[in-house]
């Protein structure tokens, strides 16, 4: 009898501690209209940021980055492109120029025509450039307003279309510029346009 009573005793004192403890404890989660409001706001606070870091999206971020990396190494000595290489990455790369992006699988197919030495540049190419992306995103998270971060975006967006808008009319009246004998990009030439060409001379078609 005594101990049921006690078990009784404990039981009902262990709910009564429960009961107080959870109308008593504050939340720790906001409320879910203040949670849609702060993610909103959070959301177009990121949008922006991304953009005035990236500029563009990432797969036509990632599309600059390679083919400049590619057209500097060219200019290297011990890492032109072959005229193999060139003819084998032509094809991906129009595709890419056509498309405005570069997807992984594309990415890959380049990187592995490359030799190991090329390879090397490419990937040190890489890890500088996010270097130097990562010290600007601190400096611009500091220093740059909401409104310079949209600038910069239009500012690069009006650029890639305006390069874009004089290849296609140059190209409907027959008139793309027709590549140095060394690889030169020409002026005002989009970086996928700079490529082309310059892989157009290393094959020989543009002799």
């Amino acid at each position: 009898m005594i101990r049921h009573a006690r078990k009784r005793i404990v039981c009902m004192t262990m709910m009564a501690l429960l009961l107080v403890g959870c109308s008593t404890q504050p939340s720790s989660e906001p409320p879910p209209q203040r949670l849609e409001s702060d993610a909103g706001n959070q959301a177009q606070q990121e949008s922006v940021t991304e953009q005035a870091e990236d500029v563009q999206n990432p797969r036509e971020l990632q599309l600059v980055m390679l083919f400049k990396g590619l057209i500097l190494m060219d200019r290297l000595e011990g890492l032109q492109l072959t005229a193999k290489q060139s003819e084998t990455m032509l094809p991906i790369i129009r595709n890419c120029a056509k498309e405005g992006k570069l997807d992984e699988s594309e990415r890959k197919a380049l990187f592995f025509m490359l030799t190991k030495e090329q390879q090397a540049f490419v990937n040190a190419y890489f890890d500088n450039m996010k270097e130097q992306v990562n010290e600007s995103r601190h400096d611009r998270a500091k220093s740059v307003s909401k409104e310079e971060r949209e600038r910069i975006v239009n500012a690069f967006v009006k650029k890639r279309r305006a390069e874009r808008e004089a290849e296609a009319n140059a190209a409907s009246v027959n008139q793309t510029p027709r590549p140095s004998s060394d690889g030169s990009a020409g002026a005002g030439l989009s970086v996928e346009r700079q490529l082309e060409n310059l892989l157009v001379v290393r094959t020989g078609i543009g002799k």
